[in-house]
């Protein structure tokens, strides 16, 4: 009954306070086009909470979301440690690959107390497309709630800006250390040759 109570109140309009900070975070320093990487929901300085409602947007054109609960039908994100992962418990976890729209609503249960301070709420898994296009990843709705039903909504940072890395100029480095290592080999072989025909040429000279 507080699962359905918390529910309603998240989902509800209130006049809420302001407190917290929400944020995405780039987990992986190096993102190559095509490649997977990880983008942390954090939070920091939250008041005392027991229940969260967030829901992210993407570009579905150039993001691609991993499921993450191959066991249940649709896509999901992964949760973290935010909140008591013992007596956590999932109310939604939908991604809509099509819109690139993601809803993550999650509560604790009793005995659960509320959870203060700073951590990661949830993680979500992306894959890159082959474009080379940057791209950004938004929350446009965060709000959380206590176990005394008092409802706050943090202050959401800006979007998330992803940049990718072309692997194009390492496989160039690459062929170009090739390149240089072939042509050394030709001019050892060329100067081995040429030295034993001067040596023949020396030897048959003398006799």
């Amino acid at each position: 009954m507080r699962i359905i109570n918390l529910l309603f109140l998240l989902l509800a309009v209130p006049c809420w306070a302001q407190s917290g900070h929400i944020s995405l975070s780039v987990a992986e320093d190096d993102i190559t086009l095509g490649g997977r990487f990880y983008v942390d929901i954090e939070v920091v300085d939250m008041p005392n909470v027991y229940g969260a409602d967030i829901e992210i947007v993407y570009d579905p054109d150039v993001l691609t979301v991993i499921d993450k609960d191959e066991n249940k039908d649709g896509v999901q994100i992964e949760a973290s440690d935010f909140f008591n992962t013992r007596y956590q418990f999932i109310l939604k976890n939908h991604v809509n690959k099509k819109e690139g729209r993601i809803q993550f609503v999650m509560s604790q249960v009793n005995p659960a107390k509320d959870v203060n301070g700073s951590g990661i709420l949830g993680r979500v898994q992306f894959e890159a497309s082959s474009m080379h296009l940057p791209t950004e990843v938004a929350i446009v709705s965060a709000k959380f709630g206590s176990q005394d039903g008092k409802v706050s909504k943090p202050e959401v940072a800006t979007p998330k800006q992803i940049h990718f890395q072309s692997s194009a100029p390492r496989v160039q480095k690459s062929s170009s250390l090739v390149s240089v290592f072939i042509a050394i080999t030709f001019v050892v072989l060329f100067l081995t040759i040429f030295a034993r025909v001067i040596r023949k040429r020396s030897v048959l000279a003398t006799e």
